[in-house]
């Protein structure tokens, strides 16, 4: 059993009142409930708690620890950085430990640091007086990376600060990291990887879109993306690397006395072509000469707006500026002394909730949001707060008319961290989940094993825009000129309220409405009634794929499509729309495909057990849309052909190589020890040459179509697309 409210847990058991054998229980849990959220954080990267109450947590371990050395354990996560992961990438050594920082919410704090620290020079008879250097902490990933004889030889990920995963084939893949540098011998350096918030939100606009699941915070994006075991997937994810500590040096050529102090450090890892984001750089610290404590004092009270920066950071670090002090005060085995993180404090308010209102995504996930009693805080208004979804209300049980605690930490929209109980009306109003939309009326639903709720209705208002941009979407119905722009305006101005719409805007009227816009010349209006018009023999899993139903990928849209195939061949039954859904609600059916989840087969039938989705797909058809078009796995004769093609056809080699990809074959440009044929026809190139040296397959056209009849008629389909094409208009 977890702590549920970590400052609830803190208050109920004070330290100085407990008895050992008190102690000893609750030390247990604390633990436990420590290496847990440690497991979410770091392996699942999908935190349960903030940094705050962690950090809360970890403060009462050491107090708890404190007070009762005799039941500490040795194995106390005080006594380590991070649990053991378990991962499929290399572990490596640190030859310098990666430590932590000791942190804290309170500007007073460090102001105490500043004075124990002083007080151990004086002792050390050090001539030097500390000054020190503030640099933002960042919200990332520890990477130590070594470059020897000048060249980048290994990266390892911080871990328990000794021993951790190798991550150099995906550090390779970044552009901010210098695969060389100037000097010839031996280099340690600490990195932080992190992720901008713009690529941030980016890729999980991407994720959302593959149905995949969103990462939490920038944070758990970066680490997740650096420790994938494809690097290929790793160079995808914008990382960026910044430099800012040398663990180890051995470099020829340069001067011990050099490099005296951190602001030394920075400008010589400049120099080597690192990356270096310093507080200068993001404008928050303008000159202050002797970098003295009272400097550091007035930036760390200062107000520090977080939303201005593209960077996340939840911090300053605060660094004694001279690296002969630093030796001289050392470490102890879990943080330097001679630095401390200052963590901007989580502004929080108490205020009421008013009412609930209810937000609908594009997959029609309904997200409840508090309407909050007007407070201020952090010098913004707040109004609202997020909710979440209806598992979130019951766990921490807020009501409707309760008193809450709120939180800002640089999110948009502010957070409840819990209900004031003691402030609890009589008529407090349970928040229950809604049967009927409130923008449309459709059914609410909520499939086994889902947080969430949705409306099942796709025409509902709340969802058409972003279901109209996934149904004319690349690996949906691709139809080109129709972009993310256009379509918002479309729907702004009613042109397009569901997706038969599409199919109408040839008509006299929408021609008209069209030409009004701006940008809507009659070339464009022409050409996308034509790519509209196309849409109409495209291969049935596309338009599958299209509907947005969720769970629905491209890769289950083919599975769904080539059993539906069989399905009426087996039953002597023509395909059309009345075929398409008598199959699709029949869950036995479903049940009956490979490679179909559960909760795939449950979220089609709660799609066409909704009417008003029945009525659309219906509509659609009435346009013309042709739902015998097949995409085959080459007729089963090969399920992995890699074929390149050469020579003069009949059609474009581009539109031959289409159909090869359509049927789930990989069309390669060049020769390649992969390639399985050689298809060609006239004026055949060298390539001809090169695969009769290897022994490669070799067919021309008749050949290929005759050892693959099921080919034929998805040739003939694109050549009657091609002349419609060139016909219209």
């Amino acid at each position: 059993m977890h702590i549920e409210t970590i400052q609830q847990f803190i208050d109920d058991n004070p330290i100085n009142i407990l008895e050992e054998q008190q102690a000893q229980d609750v030390y247990v849990q604390v633990i436990d409930d420590i290496m847990y959220h440690n497991q979410k954080y770091h392996i699942d990267e999908s935190p349960l708690i903030s940094d705050y109450e962690y950090d809360m947590l970890f403060d009462y371990l050491l107090k708890l620890e404190s007070k009762f050395p005799q039941i500490a354990l040795p194995d106390s996560p005080t006594k380590r950085i991070a649990l053991d992961i378990q991962s499929e990438l290399k572990k490596a050594n640190h030859t310098v430990p990666l430590l932590s920082l000791s942190n804290t919410y309170s500007a007073d704090d460090v102001l105490d640091w500043h004075k124990t620290l002083t007080n151990k020079v004086e002792k050390l008879d050090s001539p030097l007086e500390p000054s020190f250097v503030l640099e933002p902490k960042f919200d990332g990933l520890s990477v130590e990376i070594i470059y020897i004889d000048g060249v980048l030889s290994q990266a390892i990920t911080r871990g328990d600060g000794n021993v951790w995963e190798d991550v150099t084939e995906n550090i390779r893949t970044m552009k901010s990291v210098p695969l060389s540098i100037k000097f010839p011998s031996r280099l340690h350096v600490r990195w932080e990887v992190i992720i901008r918030k713009s690529h941030f939100n980016t890729l999980n606009e991407n994720r959302e879109k593959e149905w995949l699941a969103m990462f939490a915070n920038p944070r758990n994006a970066a680490s997740g993306s650096l420790r994938q075991l494809d690097a290929n997937q790793t160079k995808k994810r914008n990382l960026e690397f910044l430099a800012y500590e040398i663990l180890k040096i051995e470099l020829d050529g340069l001067d011990d006395e050099e490099l005296n102090t951190q602001l030394d450090v920075l400008d010589f890892l400049k120099n080597q072509w690192f990356t270096v984001e310093t507080l200068y750089s993001m404008g928050l610290v303008d000159s202050w000469e002797d970098y003295d404590i009272e400097g550091v004092a007035k930036i760390v009270k200062s107000d520090i707006n977080l939303d201005n920066f593209d960077i996340e950071f939840d911090g300053l670090v605060v660094k004694t500026n001279q690296l002969i002090l630093r030796d001289m005060l050392g470490s102890t085995g879990h943080h330097p002394r001679w630095a401390m993180a200052y963590k901007f404090p989580a502004k929080q308010v108490s205020t009421q909730i008013l009412d609930i209102e209810y937000s609908i995504g594009r997959t029609g996930v309904i997200t409840p949001v508090a309407i909050l009693e007007a407070a201020k805080m952090s010098g913004v208004i707040v109004k609202r707060a997020t909710l979440h979804n209806f598992d979130f209300i019951e766990q921490k049980d807020i009501r409707i008319g309760d008193w809450v605690w709120v939180q800002r930490s640089g999110e948009v929209i502010p957070y409840i961290v819990s209900v004031i109980k003691e402030k609890r009306w009589e008529d407090s109003v349970e928040i229950i989940p809604p049967d009927l939309c409130s923008v449309c009326g459709a059914h609410v639903v909520r499939i086994d094993g889902e947080a969430a709720y949705r409306c099942t209705n796709i025409n509902c208002a709340a969802q058409i825009k972003e279901r109209l941009i996934h149904f004319v979407s690349k690996d949906a119905l691709d139809i080109a000129w129709l972009g993310d722009s256009i379509i918002e305006m479309f729907v702004r101005i009613d042109l397009l309220t569901r997706f038969s719409d599409i199919f109408e805007l040839w008509l006299g009227w929408n021609i008209l409405k069209l030409k009004t816009l701006p940008g809507m010349a009659d070339r464009k209006i022409s050409q996308i009634i034509k790519n509209v018009e196309l849409t109409k023999t495209k291969p049935l899993y596309r338009w599958i794929y299209a509907f947005g139903i969720n769970f629905v990928g491209l890769q289950a849209a083919k599975i769904i499509a080539e059993a539906y195939q069989d399905y009426l061949y087996n039953n002597n039954l023509d395909s059309n729309m009345a075929e398409l859904i008598k199959y699709l609600s029949n869950e036995e059916n479903l049940l009956e495909i490979h490679g179909i989840w559960e909760k795939t087969i449950k979220s089609i039938w709660l799609y066409l057990a909704e009417e008003k989705n029945i009525e659309v797909l219906e509509e659609i058809e009435k346009h013309g849309v042709q739902l015998d078009i097949w995409e085959t796995k080459g007729g089963g004769v090969l399920d992995d052909v890699n074929i390149v093609i050469t020579g003069t056809f009949e059609l474009p080699r581009d539109e031959i190589a289409r159909v090869v990809g359509l049927n789930w074959w990989n069309h390669q440009k060049s020769i390649l020890a992969t390639t399985n044929i050689l298809l060609v026809w006239e004026n055949a190139g060298s390539k001809l040459k090169k695969a009769q040296e290897k022994w490669i397959s070799v067919l021309t056209w008749n050949e290929f179509i005759e050892a693959y009849p099921s080919l034929e008629s998805l040739f003939k389909v694109e050549k009657k697309r091609k002349i419609v094409q060139d016909s219209l208009f």
